[in-house]
């Protein structure tokens, strides 16, 4: 099979465009953005509120506010949240807006920023204890997914 040709600027589109277009011109261009494009629009086994929860964790803790805030307006807009409600669980990691579980993997989502493998997998078996094997690897992936784009800012920051 032939490989897919990189990703175009001009065909960047979606909620996270802004952030895998930075790979436009590179043979990993449209793998990531095809990825970033599918996972934000699939609920697969966790619910979009939770993977952008996930996503605003992340970028607030690699201090990517651009990222953070289009987690924040997605949250408003797509979920129905507050922005206040918003801003408390991704201060907090806690609170009214979720429930225990989803808290737990907003804890590992922080954690796992910088991470030791060893550690880690101790501390995913912690925080998934109440979640399916589905939910689990989808939580696993979408941190992944999160880490990757709020990344992408410190190697290409919208800025410049």
């Amino acid at each position: 099979s032939s490989a897919d040709p990189p990703l175009e600027r001009n065909e960047a589109e979606g909620p996270l465009c802004v952030w895998t277009e930075r790979l436009a011109e590179t043979s990993v261009g449209r793998i990531v953005h095809d990825s970033a494009t599918q996972w934000i629009q699939d609920e697969s086994a966790l619910p979009l509120r939770t993977k952008l929860f996930v996503l605003a964790v992340v970028a607030r803790g690699l201090h990517c506010e651009h990222l953070e805030g289009r987690a924040t307006d997605l949250l408003c807009h797509r979920c129905g949240m507050a922005e206040a409600e918003v801003e408390a669980v991704v201060d907090h990691l806690r609170g009214e807006a979720i429930a225990d579980r989803e808290a737990a993997l907003l804890r590992l989502a922080r954690e796992a920023i910088r991470y030791d493998a060893g550690w880690l997998q101790t501390t995913v078996r912690e925080r998934t204890q109440a979640l399916s094997r589905a939910e689990t690897i989808d939580a696993v992936a979408t941190i992944g997914m999160t880490n990757a784009l709020a990344r992408l800012h410190a190697l290409a920051p919208l800025e410049a």
